[in-house]
């Protein structure tokens, strides 16, 4: 992968879980990190019709640096606004992740 490749860029949303030391509660929430460069390597969009809603369905995949620290379970935003959550699936021979999006309907 030559560095004028990533052309995209991502904004990692991490998971994170805080407990209230009063009460116990524990709550969840995203927190964003900095934005990411990435290469789109693929993308896909179908419509599906469920029940009476009609719902647009979108896959990616990104290629990533290896060092950027992102996780399973992870969600990122690209620059069209969308959030997706992601798998990641290691390339250590190129040193790269791939990162397997697929939209979030929120």
């Amino acid at each position: 992968m030559i560095a004028g490749a990533l052309n995209e860029k991502l904004i990692p949303i991490r998971p994170v879980r805080e407990i209230n030391p009063n009460t116990g509660e524990c709550t969840s929430g995203w927190e964003e990190l900095p934005p990411i460069r990435a290469q789109r390597v693929k993308l896909s969009v179908r419509e599906a019709v469920r029940r009476r809603e009609t719902v647009v369905e979108a896959d990616a995949a990104y290629y990533v640096r290896y060092q950027h620290p992102i996780a399973d379970g992870w969600r990122v935003l690209n620059s069209d606004g969308v959030k997706f959550n992601v798998v990641v699936e290691p390339n250590r021979s190129k040193m790269l992740k791939i990162l397997k999006c697929t939209r979030v309907n929120d």
